[in-house]
């Protein structure tokens, strides 16, 4: 029973995994979104020490098709996840105030991110260099160099985001308002929560109560099998994983969430495979079709 159930949730992250994009809700970066990019040669490694002055190279995208001398600056605020042109080229709202205000629209990656990694690797030590207050000192010397280097006048910039790139542009308006007169912040979660249940008690509602039972028994036979190494081995075949899940607390708490997220994706963002569709596998064969979903 347990065994099937959790292939049911192998199944699930397959299928949710495919058609559902965290960042775009669309297609996946691909390896031409390099295409018309440009560097800022100069960003502070850290914006805290005034003893390292190390540099590197961050990448960004520019629009002006709709930019007339006087217009305003739109920087769009890159989140967790690569840049590409889609974020200049007409995806989003702002591109319409753009036209109407003869504005020029400016999109920063966030580092750590896409082509936009300070550091020679991702070890614990270097990431200490990803936090919101680097981001936000990013974009002021960002800005800065811009308008030193490119604009012939005083222009007005907007920072503009969603999600945690939202609560960026409303922390950078709050905290330089004589840098960025105003801020487009979409579905910007400006109040950190650490421990956040009442995320996944929405999903629970939105997928209902039989759903609900089953993915918990799915979860709980997961949490169970993630304490022995012949339980890891399982889920790890299970799920079709490169590497093994490790032992640490880190490592099955990824895993938890590598398997939560999907169906939880489906409730948030309404693209893709729909909530009954997810479900219906779900209860197909227990943890057995929730493997294959997601």
């Amino acid at each position: 029973m347990m065994k099937g159930l959790l292939l049911a949730t192998a199944l699930l992250v397959g299928a949710l995994c495919a058609p559902w994009n965290h960042k775009y809700h669309g297609p996946a970066p691909s390896a031409s979104d390099d295409d018309g990019a440009l560097w800022f040669d100069g960003q502070f490694m850290t914006h805290f020490d005034l003893t390292d002055r190390r540099t590197w190279s961050q990448r960004f995208f520019k629009n002006d098709e709709y930019h007339q001398e006087g217009g305003p600056v739109f920087l769009m605020i890159g989140g967790e996840g690569p840049e590409s042109e889609r974020c200049v080229s007409g995806h989003y709202y702002y591109n319409n105030f753009a036209q109407e205000m003869n504005g020029l629209i400016l999109c920063l990656e966030h580092r750590f991110y896409g082509a936009s990694v300070p550091t020679a690797d991702t070890a614990m030590g270097s990431m200490e260099l990803l936090t919101s207050e680097q981001g936000l000192e990013d974009l002021v010397h960002f800005k800065r160099w811009y308008a030193e280097t490119f604009l012939s006048y005083e222009a007005d910039w907007v920072v503009v985001g969603g999600s945690y790139s939202g609560a960026l542009a409303a922390w950078a308006r709050s905290k330089y308002p004589h840098q960025f007169a105003a801020a487009l912040a979409s579905s910007a979660p400006v109040r950190t929560v650490y421990a956040y249940p009442e995320y996944l008690e929405v999903i629970k509602t939105d997928i209902g109560p039989v759903c609900s039972d089953r993915v918990d028994q799915a979860i709980q036979a997961a949490t169970t099998m993630l304490e022995t190494v012949a339980g890891r081995k399982e889920l790890t075949s299970l799920f079709n994983l490169c590497d093994m899940i490790g032992s640490s607390d880190m490592d099955k708490a990824n895993f938890m969430e590598s398997i939560t997220d999907p169906l939880a994706g489906v409730c948030q963002y309404a693209s893709g495979t729909d909530v009954q569709d997810a479900c219906d596998i779900v209860l197909e064969d227990g943890m057995c079709s929730y493997c294959l979903i997601i």
